[in-house]
């Protein structure tokens, strides 16, 4: 997340919920399809949405250190949809964890599991839905008010140090894939040269070839 003088860049968020939802959408039917003995197959689904679960824990780690400890001091008369947000992410970690759970059984038998894990990420889909479409409406507009564009940007930079070194391009690339040309400018601007150049002849390339083998 960038660093700007007018305030934090709180549309950057519009973004990356966009990408859950996204792969929140698919996923189900990436499992539903599964079939017994394809093994190649089925690793990579598997480590696809268990991929996309370490996303959304350090995402929303990122908010429970940094941001509502913030806003619980600053916005005393916002306390009540703060505490939701934290009660919203009690509940997708819940879910998160019971998805984890079946990816083992899954992994090892995909026919008895994969209807259960199917429908636990239509669950969690629905969850994460609801809870980002308050964030982006009733919690965002707070923290323009309360939170720095430098504490903004830490939590942008939570969200990039706690993913491992090797997932770090292509989860920078999946967010500027769904970013609209405006949005990626506002991130793209913010990174160093070298950075900018890693996603334009790599990443993209990376993120083309990941989205071929699991979609087709």
């Amino acid at each position: 997340m960038t660093v700007r003088e007018q305030g934090p860049a709180i549309e950057q968020m519009a973004v990356l919920h966009r990408g859950f939802r996204q792969d929140l959408a698919t996923a189900p039917g990436l499992v539903r399809r599964l079939r017994a003995g394809d093994h190649d197959r089925i690793r990579l689904v598997v480590d696809h949405v268990r991929d996309l679960m370490e996303r959304l824990h350090i995402h929303h780690t990122g908010e429970d250190e940094l941001l509502w400890p913030l806003l619980r001091e600053r916005a005393p008369d916002d306390l009540a949809r703060i505490q939701l947000m934290q009660d919203q992410h009690g509940q997708v970690d819940e879910l998160v964890r019971q998805v984890t759970t079946l990816l083992t059984l899954v992994s090892a038998d995909p026919v008895t599991y994969r209807a259960d894990l199917a429908d636990r990420l239509d669950q969690l889909a629905t969850v994460l839905d609801e809870h980002m479409t308050v964030e982006e409406e009733e919690l965002l507009p707070i923290v323009a008010r309360h939170i720095t564009a430098a504490e903004w940007h830490r939590l942008g930079e939570h969200g990039m140090t706690s993913t491992p070194r090797n997932k770090r391009l292509i989860t920078l690339t999946r967010i500027l894939d769904v970013a609209t040309p405006e949005e990626r400018r506002v991130f793209l601007k913010e990174l160093p040269a070298p950075i900018r150049l890693l996603w334009k002849f790599v990443g993209k390339r990376q993120l083309a070839r990941a989205d071929a083998e699991l979609y087709g």
